[in-house]
């Protein structure tokens, strides 16, 4: 199955709740997966931890990993997230070598559809998948993002925008038990990707 990389060079994106709603959105359409925490910061871990103290653990793994892990990660029959750390690092581009996708989380805020640029432009165009989060629906941000991916023809988005709201912010420590906000659109997508 899939190695599927988050990354985003500029931190606070939503790398890592978009990691754990993609995991929990492909598991509850019958598909294994492992999310690899690749920050070294170790939001993803933490946030197992937390959901585990709290009786609620989560329905997927979750593995320490580093670039030498991503590299080796088996090619079996689950899918393998990868959530990247902030930065230009050896992570981040093992990752991005390894994986069959790369989605690119950005908010639509101008510092963030920059660094987005950026994150594109280290991995293959065809691969590149940009998912907008925390959108707020007729905005004037929300337009300078959509137009802004408009100006690229290599850009591939996400047809499923992510909406900003308090309760995805209160997922984290959770076993995503409810409303995934539009992420079981985003792994429909994904796997209609993957089957071409």
């Amino acid at each position: 199955m899939p190695i599927i990389a988050l990354s985003n060079l500029k931190g606070g994106t939503g790398k890592t709740t978009s990691s754990f709603c993609l995991a929990e959105a492909l598991r509850r359409r019958g598909q294994t997966v492992e999310v690899y925490d690749l920050d070294p910061q170790g939001s993803a871990t933490e946030w197992a931890y937390a959901a585990e103290e709290n009786d609620t653990p989560l329905n997927f793994s979750v593995t320490v990993a580093n670039a030498r892990t991503v590299v080796k990660a088996p090619r079996s029959n689950h899918w393998v997230i990868v959530d990247c750390p902030p930065g230009a690092t050896a992570q981040i581009d093992a990752a991005i070598a390894t994986a069959d996708v790369v989605i690119v989380p950005v908010s639509p805020s101008p510092i963030d559809v920059n660094r987005m640029w950026k994150t594109l432009d280290l991995a293959a165009p065809e691969k590149s998948i940009v998912l907008v989060c925390r959108a707020v629906p007729n905005t004037r941000l929300g337009r300078f993002i959509v137009e802004a991916l408009e100006e690229d023809d290599e850009a591939q988005v996400f047809r499923t925008v992510i909406p900003q709201r308090e309760a995805i912010k209160a997922l984290f420590g959770t076993a995503l038990a409810d409303d995934l906000y539009g992420y079981e659109n985003v792994a429909h997508e994904l796997m209609e990707r993957m089957q071409k």
